[in-house]
Formats: structure tokens, C-alpha cells, sequence
């Protein structure tokens, strides 16, 4: 195995030593262990599965959350001569199309991912049959597997499967698992999915740093935050300061609003066009503007090491998803300077919040009802049985607005449910292929008898399956002319058609726990603004080990 001073000194010559936490972790990799490192921002997370990837025979796979990382690392990998490369929904369908017919040939060491392409069966399909091995997969942001966060991603919950998946397959793929904060619960949930031991994680002792200087400000009526902001920006001009908002609307007001005072100010959101959030972020990066408005959109692995204040103008989901965004603060090692952090808040956005949550568990009152959703439409007099196939627009699925069926889904996979089968595109007749073969024309036949239907087809093919299997085998190889980018759809068997008192008792308790964990962090944080010893709670918090 290649020597990481050797690997340090060819491809990152600029850094003279490591961290201690990033040569246990290493230790860990080199052994052929899954490890967790819980590493506070800027601690160099990315260049302990750089390093590492560049020493295993095979192919690293990345998952993470943000494009803008995505696209930041693989440019500067490749501008070192590190083969890397994204796939992610900023590429047309065509272009994934494309990607994943080369990858075979292709020399990439690092291939970045979203967590959603783990749901598409044309990503799957590609990676295990390209004739290259996973070696390792990297779960950057991993507390957001953790149903006890108000973090929580059931795109991430879905990471387990994928990993089994590979393994069945014949890939070694070993795990690195990767975040800045983790409290306890939410670590030995990482632990448990991932197969990890303790002893071969990284957690400090604490994580807190010394040069973020936090303040709380309550005030009584929201009206009086705005005041407050502003003279907070004056007193520190021309700073570069990042302010953070709930909701998209207050995020894109609070920057015209800026702007119309004359400051260099820009939004962030998941919602704003692509191409003009990555251009509010390069611009927020080089300087251009010096004050940015956001979403949690933006802030996960995220690398701008010069912002000098971090305001929360609406409160964050917990403590640790506040001292991950004030940890985005100063991150340069040198020179040490202070990043000053305020946050804003009234009670009136605690008793909101909790009450938002307490209605989410409304949505949850009748588990039951939503399965019938879930399962799809009947048509006419049809009994569903166990065994029968339904389908679920993918859209759908992935849409924010759809999270309560998301959440309702992987609880049902995890229930013994429902067995996930692949996607398709809903409307196999749009699919041309260069030539058909019997198989495809016996396809054909019963579409055009069941006009259409996905699960019709798959249900009076002999090996529902192979339907599957055939088209992507024909996908990859180049041999389908016309392949439609929109309208897929997660195919699925009913194991149980009829969800039971029991199992429906099971799933609604396991998401009641998760909203009661989230109140119970909402209520956390208000000790934490409320307290006359905020580091201290902190530390109490999320400084400790634990056992």
C-alpha cells in the first residue's frame, strides 16, 4: 500500500503535517475497518478520504448532500491530478446517460454522489456492472442518517441497503463515516447502521472552539430583529458575514432589503435556480459580495474559511445543527481570530416551532390511510394480494412537499412491508431500442393489453424482475436509442397489502419517537439561548464522548 507522506507529498504538497485525528482514522482505513470520525469544522474531514482513496485499488464513492462541494472538490482533485468526478441532478439525464456507458473505461478514483441517485436503479445498475470495485464509500454529513435529528434524510436512511447491496455484489466497500457534531443517540444509530466499533471511531473529547464568541438576543416581537441585524452589520463593516433564515421567503427578503441599503448582499436557498446559486456562492467566496442570507441550504461541507460573523435571524432545529452553522466561522488555522456569532429569538419561535411539530404528528394520525396511498391506485374491483406489484412516482417521492410519504416509505421497507424492486420509466413504450429481441416484443404485447401499465407488465411477466435487468443490461450497452428522462417510477412488491394493527402500531411509533426526539431538541436549544453559560452547556451537550 502507497505511503500517505508519499501520497501527501505528490498530491498535496502545500501541507506539512497531519492531524492526530486524521492519522487514527487513516490507521482505521488502512486495517480494512468501517470508522466514524467526528471531526468539528475544518478540521480536514476531505482529505482523510482523499488520501485514503488514492490508496485502495478501487473506486471511492462520496455521498453527500451538497452540489456546490460536490463540484469544489472534484475541480480542485482534478487541478491535482487526482481523477474525481459528480453525479449529481445539476447533469441533464443525458449527460448521466453518457457518464455512466464511459465509467467502465474511465480512471476516476473519487465519484462523487447525492444521496438521492441511491434510489435510481439506472446509477445502481451502472455502478455494478462497470467492472471497477467499490473499495470505500464515504457518508459525509453522516448525522443526517440518524432518525433521532431534526437532521434526519430518509435518503440517508436508505445508504445501509445500497452498502449491502454492493457487498452481495463482491465489492469490498468499507465505510467512512464523516460530520462535525454528533450527540450520543444519533452516534450509536451511525455505529449500528454501519457496523462500526467504538474503537475504531474518532470523537474528541470536545469539539467546542475557542475563537467562536457567541451572543443571544431575545427580543419580544419579531419586527425588532431587522433593527437589531443592522446595527450589528454596521458595527463591522465590510466583514464577511453569513446570516441564516428558516424559511426561503425571509431568506430571499432579508438580502433585497440589505441590498437596497447598499450592501454587497445575495440569498442562498435550495430553491433559487442553479446556475444563479452557484454563482451567489462564488461571489460570496471571492468577495465580491460580502454578506450572505441562507437556508441550511447552504453549510454542509461547505469550505469558505474567512467568515468573520454568523447570525442566526430565525433559530435553528437543535444545538447541533446551530453549532455546525456557527462552526462555518473563521475556519482559517492561521491567523486565530474571533468569529462573532449572534442569534435572535423571541419565545413566540419556540412555541411555533414545537407547534409545527405537533402538528406533523397529526399527519401521522392515521397511519393506515396513508399506506393505502402509499400503495397505489386500485383499478375496478382489483384485490391486492401479497406479491402484487405496485409503483410510486419517483418525483413524487423525492419532492420535499411528499417527506411524511418518504418517511412513511422507508418505515415500511423497514417494517417488512414492502420489498423495493427498481425504477422505470412509467411509459415503457417511449423506450426505442435498436433492434427487438422476443423478450422485448412479448413486452410490447402485454402493454399494449394493459395499456401501458408498468405493473401490469411486471405482473404477467414470468420474472417480474428481469424486466428490469433487461432494459438497463441494454441501457448500458449502448443499445437503446431513446430512454425517457422524466416520469420514472420506484417499483415495489406489497408484502403486506393490508397493513395490520400491529405493524401499522410499529411505524407510527417509531415516527411519533422521532418528532417527540425533535421537540425535545427544539426545547434543548431554548436552554441553550436562555443559559448564562452557553459553552458550558455546549460542552455538557455535545463536548463528551459519552460512554
Amino acid at each position: 500500500m502507497i505511503s500517505i507522506e508519499l501520497l501527501k507529498e505528490n498530491y498535496f504538497p502545500g501541507i506539512r503535517s497531519l492531524h492526530t485525528h486524521q492519522e487514527i482514522l487513516l490507521e482505521h482505513l488502512a486495517g480494512g475497518h468501517n470508522s466514524l470520525g467526528v471531526i468539528r469544522t475544518g478540521g480536514g474531514k476531505s482529505l482523510i478520504f482523499q488520501l485514503q482513496a488514492m490508496r485502495e485499488p478501487g473506486l471511492t464513492l462520496v455521498i453527500s448532500p451538497l452540489l456546490a462541494l460536490m463540484k469544489e472538490q472534484v475541480d480542485e482533485l482534478n487541478d491535482r491530478g487526482i481523477p474525481a468526478a459528480a453525479l449529481n441532478g445539476s447533469m441533464s439525464f443525458q449527460q448521466q446517460r453518457h457518464f455512466l456507458r464511459q465509467l467502465p473505461g474511465s480512471n476516476i478514483k473519487l465519484l462523487y454522489l447525492s444521496p438521492e441517485r441511491l434510489y435510481k436503479t439506472i446509477f445502481q445498475k451502472g455502478l455494478l456492472n462497470c467492472g471497477r470495485k467499490v473499495s470505500m464509500v464515504v457518508i459525509d454529513e453522516a448525522h443526517c442518517i440518524s432518525q433521532w435529528g431534526a437532521s434526519f434524510r430518509p435518503d440517508y436512511a436508505n445508504i445501509p441497503d445500497f452498502i449491502n447491496l454492493l457487498r452481495e455484489e463482491g465489492h469490498p466497500a468499507k465505510v467512512l463515516a464523516l460530520t462535525a457534531t454528533l450527540a450520543k443517540q444519533p452516534r450509536e444509530d451511525v455505529l449500528r447502521e454501519f457496523g462500526i466499533l467504538q474503537k475504531h471511531s474518532f470523537v474528541p473529547d470536545s469539539i467546542l472552539r475557542n475563537n467562536l464568541d457567541l451572543s443571544f438576543r431575545k427580543v419580544v416581537e419579531e419586527k425588532e430583529k431587522q433593527p437589531l441585524l443592522l446595527d450589528w452589520i454596521a458595527a463591522r463593516p465590510d466583514k464577511k458575514i453569513l446570516v441564516y433564515t428558516y424559511s426561503r421567503k425571509k431568506c430571499e427578503d432579508l438580502a433585497r432589503d440589505l441590498a437596497d441599503l447598499g450592501y454587497a448582499a445575495d440569498y442562498f436557498h435550495a430553491g433559487r435556480d442553479q446556475h444563479k446559486k452557484d454563482e451567489a456562492f462564488r461571489r460570496y467566496k471571492e468577495g465580491d459580495t460580502n454578506i450572505l442570507i441562507a437556508t441550511s441550504a447552504f453549510g454542509m461541507g461547505i469550505n469558505i474559511p474567512d467568515i468573520e460573523g454568523v447570525v442566526h435571524y430565525q433559530i435553528p432545529n437543535s444545538v447541533e445543527e446551530y453549532y455546525q452553522m456557527v462552526g462555518r466561522g473563521w475556519r482559517k488555522s492561521s491567523p486565530e481570530k474571533t468569529c462573532d456569532c449572534l442569534c435572535l429569538w423571541s419565545d413566540i419561535n419556540f412555541e411555533i416551532r414545537i407547534r409545527d411539530l405537533n402538528m406533523l404528528r397529526e399527519q401521522y394520525a392515521t397511519i393506515k390511510d396513508l399506506y393505502e396511498l402509499m400503495r397505489g391506485k386500485t383499478m375496478g374491483d382489483i384485490v391486492l394480494e401479497s406479491g402484487t406489484i405496485r409503483y410510486y412516482p419517483l418525483d413524487n417521492l423525492l419532492d420535499k412537499k411528499m417527506h411524511s410519504r418518504r418517511v412513511l416509505f422507508y418505515h415500511a421497507v423497514k417494517a417488512g412491508c414492502i420489498e423495493l424492486l427498481g425504477t422505470l420509466p412509467a411509459s415503457l413504450s417511449e423506450i426505442s431500442l435498436q433492434s427487438n429481441e422476443p423478450f422485448w416484443e412479448k413486452v410490447n404485447e402485454i402493454a399494449e393489453e394493459g395499456i401501458d401499465s408498468v405493473d401490469y407488465i411486471m405482473e404477467e411477466l414470468d420474472q417480474p424482475t428481469a424486466l428490469i435487468d433487461y432494459i438497463y443490461d441494454k441501457e448500458l450497452k449502448g443499445e437503446i436509442d431513446k430512454f425517457p428522462a422524466y416520469g420514472h417510477v420506484l417499483l415495489y412488491r406489497l408484502l403486506e397489502p393490508e397493513l395490520s394493527d400491529e405493524k401499522a402500531a410499529t411505524i407510527q411509533e417509531a415516527i411519533y419517537a422521532n418528532i417527540d426526539q425533535q421537540i425535545a431538541q427544539i426545547e434543548e436549544l431554548k436552554r441553550l439561548v436562555e443559559s448564562e453559560d452557553p459553552d458550558a452547556l455546549l460542552e455538557e451537550i455535545l463536548g463528551k464522548k459519552g460512554d
